[in-house]
């Protein structure tokens, strides 16, 4: 009584990305074809063609789908139904390729689709707070209502504000618009009326910013709970969703998790929180390494053994079981001298460009301050835009534009409160303004009129009674006086100052005010309110984006129901496959298919290569990188068979706008091996019929022996009967064979 669904999923590499510096050492007969465009587009399109003839997948989801492919034609004439997000192709208002999916008409029929500009969550705010809704139980009605009562428009983002101009972003804004798209679409299963949602996504690809993909991911989560809700009546119990994409996110890091266990610290995935991080070993620790040691066993590789596939770590993440404490750091650019020494005042670590590093950065491009924000793990406060235009731009830099120059003290909250900053009012006044050094008391006699000496001080020093320090960083000097007109009352004058416009703002701050005592924190907040009800302070909390708050919960839930990966095993949810995405430059686990597990089950799954031997069956040097002669993209594509674990509902056969045809046979799954108890379950039908391929291999003189003639059967004979599949590789290998 119930039906199953069949999905593949690949990233087929737009030609405005597959170029000789993108894709570097592959072998020179390779580099023929592949930087052949016309080639290559043509090979995109047989290998799809090969796809449809040997699976008959009811969907296909692509992404990095540009115009010069060809693609939604070439899907149209095999009999496919298109929805692809739109593409800019001079890449100045969006992306210049699309994501895609690609359904077959004669089962299924598009009830609705939307697409999300991911750059959106840069000006998102909801009228609730986003991290109290996490920590709540009713998660999914509050995001919900706040998308509802956005406007929706098929062919671009729901959100209520323009779409997010880049030159008019700041703070941590501009972090966040990567151009970047995801496609929901709800289909119909024509002879049964079943539906089902599917989300198409494409993630921010740059490894530092895993807080980007998380935030763009959790808010795919709302917008497809949102949509499958009012599509259809919040009645979603029969109306599972399926995902699938480039997540450009490792096995283990925040975006799976997060999926895959609808929970994550979103605290610990900030790059502003110092953390202390658990040495307990993660299940994936085995299969992630440092990236240079990635390539220096790739350089030295010539026989391309599994051994010598060693699996980059991408998501330079801290652990979620670490502890995020909001001991930020930061490092300004020159030009913020004044907003360096307030941070100082009020007890932060915050270190600024030198003269030297501001000339070499402006007049010769070497950015210092890049390294030093990595190498003493500090958060970038700039006014120069374009420095947030490069790939090595540190995660989480902060922008200040001229209009917040202008207020900078407005400025200084709303940098405090994007980072989540609680100040330690005992701990102010312990940092040296001049050198950023820890200000430590001396207590020696001598030592006080030494410093007495060097900066003009009293001429006889009351060793019981002055109170003198000393920076041990600079060595200057500072002592304590209550005359007024002296430097010492005119920094606490200032310090209070700033002190009390946090506390209006919002700015949490500890308990212990330490010299600050005199400062009623309650009275100061309720008399700022009732001072002004439009405080450009006060309005500040209320302004805070979404993602900012987001990255300050530490329990991120997923709205949708507990989702698996297709790939993972059952019980440990780990990955079984070893790599999706192959380059000189990079080797890694980037693509997935989801699905909600309360509904569905993999009952089979595409055969996917899981060392560089199956990649290389040649044995050259390099012959394992991708794209190569046999496939056409540097991703693998993947797939798989889902169940559902319920029959369709009972539907008024005059109700159906679309009268039911007879469902045609798919030539995918085997049967399922109930003795199995490996990672994967189901038995892969392709695997199967590749261990037969390689057992006739050896008995053959030639080098390729045609799977479909070791089939008993026809592809589609009138027995019922649903023969073994071959995998993507051998069937790039017919394509090869039927071009000669």
């Amino acid at each position: 009584d119930t039906h199953d669904i069949s999905i593949i999923s690949w990233n087929v590499l737009a030609d405005s990305y597959c170029s000789r510096s993108s894709h570097k050492n592959l072998p020179s007969k390779v580099q023929s074809q592949i930087f052949n465009r016309k080639q290559r587009q043509h090979d995109v399109r047989q290998t799809l063609r090969l796809l449809d003839a040997k699976l008959m997948p009811d969907l296909i989801g692509l992404q990095e789908v540009d115009p010069p492919l060809e693609i939604s034609k070439c899907m149209e004439s095999l009999g496919y139904g298109v929805v692809e997000t739109l593409a800019s192709p001079d890449g100045r208002n969006g992306r210049v390729d699309s994501c895609g999916l690609y359904y077959r008409e004669s089962q299924w029929t598009c009830l609705d689709y939307e697409t999300i500009r991911l750059d959106d969550i840069a000006i998102l705010r909801s009228l609730s707070t986003s991290s109290e809704a996490s920590e709540t139980d009713n998660t999914t009605d509050k995001t919900t209502t706040a998308t509802k009562k956005r406007s929706r428009d098929r062919n671009s983002s729901s959100s209520s504000t323009s779409h997010p101009n880049s030159g008019s972003l700041k703070g941590l804004q501009r972090s966040f618009v990567r151009k970047n798209v995801a496609l929901l679409v709800q289909l119909g299963h024509i002879p049964t009326g079943r539906r089902v949602v599917v989300v198409v996504a494409h993630l921010f690809w740059n490894p530092a910013y895993e807080y980007v993909k998380l935030c763009q991911t959790h808010y795919v989560a709302i917008r497809a709970e949102a949509f499958r809700r009012e599509n259809n009546n919040n009645d979603i119990k029969d109306v599972p969703v399926i995902w699938c994409g480039d997540f450009n996110s490792q096995p283990g890091g925040s975006v799976h998790q997060y999926l895959t266990t609808g929970v994550v610290n979103a605290k610990a995935i900030a790059p502003w929180y110092d953390t202390i991080t658990s040495h307990d070993d993660d299940e994936y620790d085995d299969d992630c390494q440092d990236m240079t040691g990635n390539l220096d066993r790739l350089n030295l590789s010539e026989n391309n053994n599994t051994s010598d596939a060693i699996i980059i770590d991408n998501n330079n993440q801290k652990s979620d079981d670490s502890i995020a404490f909001p001991k930020v750091k930061y490092m300004l650019d020159y030009t913020l001298n004044r907003l360096c020494r307030w941070l100082r005042i009020l007890g932060i670590d915050a270190a600024i460009e030198t003269e030297e590093e501001e000339i070499e950065r402006t007049r010769d491009a070497n950015i210092t301050l890049f390294r030093r924000c990595k190498e003493e793990g500090r958060s970038l406060v700039t006014t120069a835009s374009k420095l947030l235009l490069r790939k090595d731009c540190p995660p989480g830099t902060y922008l200040l534009d001229q209009n917040s120059l202008l207020n900078l003290e407005l400025s200084l909250v709303h940098l405090l409160l994007s980072h989540g900053v609680k100040l330690e009012p005992a701990k102010m006044l312990t940092r040296c303004v001049v050198c950023n050094g820890n200000i430590e008391p001396v207590y020696g006699a001598a030592e006080k009129q030494e410093i007495f000496d060097s900066y003009q001080g009293p001429d006889q020093v009351d060793a019981e009674v002055l109170n003198v320090y000393r920076c041990d960083g600079c060595s200057q000097g500072y002592w304590w006086c209550e005359k007024p007109t002296s430097s010492a009352s005119r920094v606490k004058s200032r310090a209070t100052k700033l002190l009390e416009s946090c506390i209006s703002g919002g700015v949490p701050v500890d308990d212990d005010l330490g010299m600050f005592s005199h400062i009623n924190v309650e009275k100061v907040r309720d008399g700022e309110k009732e001072a002004d009800k439009d405080n450009k302070v006060l309005s500040l909390n209320k302004e805070r984006l979404d993602v900012v708050q987001w990255l300050q919960t530490e329990n991120l839930r997923n709205p949708l129901q507990l989702m698996a990966s297709a790939y993972a095993s059952k019980d440990t949810r780990k990955e079984s496959l070893s790599f999706t995405n192959v380059t000189f430059d990079f080797v890694g686990h980037l693509d997935y298919i989801l699905y909600e597990t309360q509904a569905m089950e993999v009952t089979d799954l595409l055969y996917v290569p899981k060392t560089f031997d199956e990649l290389n069956d040649l044995g050259i040097p390099h012959g394992h990188l991708l794209p190569s002669c046999d496939w056409p993209s540097d991703h693998l594509g993947i797939g798989c068979r889902l169940s559902f674990r319920s029959p369709p509902k009972d539907v008024d056969e005059s109700s159906i706008l679309f009268p039911p045809l007879p469902p045609m046979s798919v030539p995918w799954c085997s049967v399922i091996d109930e003795s199995k108890t490996d990672e994967v379950s189901p038995t892969s039908s392709a695997a199967h019929i590749r261990r037969l391929i390689e057992s006739q291999q050896s008995k053959s003189k030639t080098k390729f022996v045609n799977p479909a003639t070791l089939l008993p059967h026809g592809k589609r004979c009138g027995c019922g009967c649903i023969p073994p599949v071959p995998s993507l590789f051998e069937m790039a290998e017919l394509r090869r064979q039927y071009k000669l």
